[in-house]
């Protein structure tokens, strides 16, 4: 019920044009609530979070990546228990995230409806990734002023960032990639660059590539501590592609280009925050081609989903647009919501999504 209500207030609150922190601060708050204080029973991965953290009591090592075991590690010696440190660990990572929002767009009640209506059901869930893109939408903001500082800044968090999950290494090449076409993006260009990966996916899904996972295996394992990561994505990829991989293309595809037609239709300016999330979001499309890999990846083309929940909130700051495409941003986002949750399938995680609201 309490989520329904905080739906209710962001649906409220986006009429509302005053940019205030007494509007996001109380629903943010609510956020951390329901995500820091799931059911056991129902939360996909909540209880094998659970039984790592307390075997740190008994002694064993972890399977997670170095700097979530510090910050555990800490947790146990204060005598913590997982329910704390969970809490802890969503709290400050929701404060992360505020400001990185808050950095990037003056419209972040839009952000926050939209995120609530789907990644953060996902993302309270997968608790390092959700660290971990945090620590990167936070590095993107800094790379706004596009100096020496700002990316030496950026650096460091998006390392901190691969500390919670192996898959903030990918972010790295937002760096590059800034550098070069900071001044030079343009919605016709991103929409090359979906199209190469678009292509890059079918190549992937169509091939064998047995020949060479042998050594992605080893890549992943020289840059992970977790080891059943590179066990993972060789499983997965010899099971073949599934439908489930293309659906997520596919439905990643149908929002992105919405929102780049929208972008492209608001003639919006391209200031410092608009081209750094170009950026961002261009190596988030490295996903599609992965996630045929393995559905691990999925994590990636969410975390585009996020950046470009961001630039819409950008676009739609102008009222005129909002009730414009408002429809058709709802529509194509709720198939995508769909498809990521397994909703198709009746998948746990979708089903459990629906204990999550209190249905």
């Amino acid at each position: 019920m309490l989520y329904i209500i905080n739906i209710g207030l962001l649906l409220l609150f986006n009429f509302v044009k005053e940019r205030k922190l007494w509007i996001s601060i109380p629903i943010v708050i609510i956020l951390i609530y329901l995500g820091g204080n799931p059911d056991p029973a129902t939360t996909v991965d909540y209880q094998a979070y659970e039984t790592e953290y307390n075997n740190r009591y008994l002694g064993y090592v972890s399977r997670f990546e170095w700097l979530y075991q510090y910050f555990a590690n800490v947790a146990v010696k204060f005598n913590l228990t997982y329910v704390q440190f969970r809490f802890i660990l969503i709290s400050c990572t929701f404060i992360i995230l505020f400001i990185a929002i808050r950095r990037l767009t003056t419209n972040d009640k839009f952000f926050w409806l939209l995120f609530a209506l789907f990644p953060f059901f996902v993302e309270t869930v997968q608790v390092r990734s959700f660290t971990m893109m945090a620590l990167v939408l936070l590095a993107v903001s800094f790379l706004k002023t596009n100096n020496i500082k700002s990316y030496v800044l950026s650096c460091m968090l998006i390392y901190l960032g691969t500390g919670f999950h192996t898959s903030g290494y990918i972010f790295f090449l937002i760096l590059p990639i800034h550098f070069m076409l900071s001044n030079r993006w343009s919605v016709s260009r991103l929409k090359w660059c979906s199209l190469i990966f678009l292509i890059v996916s079918f190549i992937v899904a169509l091939s064998s590539m047995a020949g060479i996972m042998g050594s992605l295996t080893t890549l992943i394992q020289s840059i992970s501590d977790n080891e059943e990561v590179a066990n993972n994505v060789t499983t997965i990829y010899f099971n073949g592609v599934s439908i489930s991989s293309m659906l997520l293309v596919l439905s990643f595809l149908s929002f992105f280009l919405l929102v780049f037609h929208i972008t492209k239709k608001s003639q919006v300016i391209l200031d410092g925050n608009m081209r750094v999330l170009f950026s961002y979001t261009c190596v988030t499309l490295i996903g599609m081609p992965l996630v045929m890999i393995s559905s691990q990846y999925d994590r990636i083309l969410r975390e585009g989903i996020v950046g470009m929940l961001i630039i819409l909130s950008i676009v739609f700051v102008d009222k005129n647009y909002l009730k414009k495409y408002i429809f058709p941003t709802f529509a194509v986002y709720f198939i995508a919501m769909f498809i990521f949750m397994g909703g198709y399938r009746l998948s746990s995680g979708f089903l459990n999504m629906i204990h999550y609201i209190g249905l």
